[in-house]
């Protein structure tokens, strides 16, 4: 939310108490707006129309959180479905579309890779400690709500060079914002891909599948991530 919509806020606020006979008091109201800003007012709205719904009681902030952002543990298990599934069903040599950002950075930083996630032999123990591991940096990364999709390299890719030339050859699956896991026909992986190059015309499909660390931070405008991420003991 913007400063401007504070106001809009405020008023919403305002009747969510009344239905609640709760008192609010101008502190309060900002300590709840601080808490929210984050969020898109559309969105804060509908949560505030949930509780209004759903609770007995009137929402502490962290409950109006938790109806923006979902169940964190849920999510992640979502997310750990999703990413298990296609590895089984795309495998290491295709390379795959993350439509959910978050996804993609935790595949990214657990396993270093895409190929390198399906080639992963582990003991039962080792999965168990990634499936932690992962779940802490899915967390991060929705709570910084960032955004867009992910590219990640599979094995034929990688062994190509990038060479566009090369491309109509090679896999390429997706990964949707709803879990449903999909492998591209030939047509279909080079509409995808093209599209990916035309959204960011100064940057070649092989940048876009192998980003350098400052290549990341750039787009993701903050050059600090990893060592802030690593500080919050995600990875």
């Amino acid at each position: 939310m913007t400063s401007s919509e504070h106001p809009q806020f405020v008023q919403r606020l305002t009747a969510l108490a009344e239905v609640f006979d709760a008192k609010v008091s101008a502190a309060r109201m900002a300590l709840y707006f601080e808490t929210l800003r984050e969020f898109p007012l559309r969105e804060v709205v509908g949560a505030l129309n949930h509780a209004a719904k759903t609770c007995k009681f009137f929402p502490r902030p962290a409950e109006l959180r938790e109806f923006l952002v979902g169940d964190s543990e849920d999510a992640v298990e979502a997310a750990w479905m999703a990413f298990r599934s296609a590895m089984s069903r795309l495998g290491y040599m295709s390379s795959v579309l993350v439509q959910d950002a978050a996804l993609g950075e935790a595949i990214t930083a657990v396993f270093g890779g895409w190929d390198a996630a399906c080639g992963a032999d582990l003991s039962p123990e080792m999965w168990a400690s990634r499936r932690k591991e992962f779940g802490r940096v899915y967390r991060v990364m929705r709570q910084r709500r960032v955004s867009g999709t992910r590219y990640l390299t599979g094995a034929a890719e990688r062994m190509n060079g990038g060479r566009l030339d090369y491309m109509p050859w090679v896999p390429l699956g997706v990964i949707g914002t709803n879990g449903e896991v999909r492998a591209l026909n030939s047509a279909e992986a080079a509409a995808t891909r093209l599209q990916l190059r035309e959204a960011t015309p100064e940057t070649s499909l092989e940048a876009l599948a192998w980003p350098t660390e400052p290549q990341r931070a750039l787009r993701e405008g903050n050059p600090h991530d990893d060592d802030e991420l690593r500080s919050e003991g995600a990875v």
